[in-house]
C-alpha cells in the first residue's frame, strides 16, 4: 500500500513513516518545513 503524509517531518509522523516503510508499504511525505535533524533520518531510510 502507499502512504502519503502530510507533515512528514514532525516526529510524530517521520516515526510512523519508518514503522509503515519496515513493514513494506510505499512512503512519500510532504510538509511546509523540512529541516535536521527529521530530514535527515527520513533521507537515511530513503523516503522521498
Amino acid at each position: 500500500m502507499h502512504y502519503h503524509l502530510i507533515g512528514i517531518c514532525g516526529t510524530a509522523m517521520a516515526s510512523l513513516a519508518g514503522m509503515l516503510q519496515a513493514r513494506g508499504h510505499l512512503v512519500t511525505g510532504s510538509d511546509e518545513n523540512v529541516y535536521p535533524p527529521m530530514s535527515t533520518m527520513l533521507e537515511s531510510l530513503g523516503i522521498p
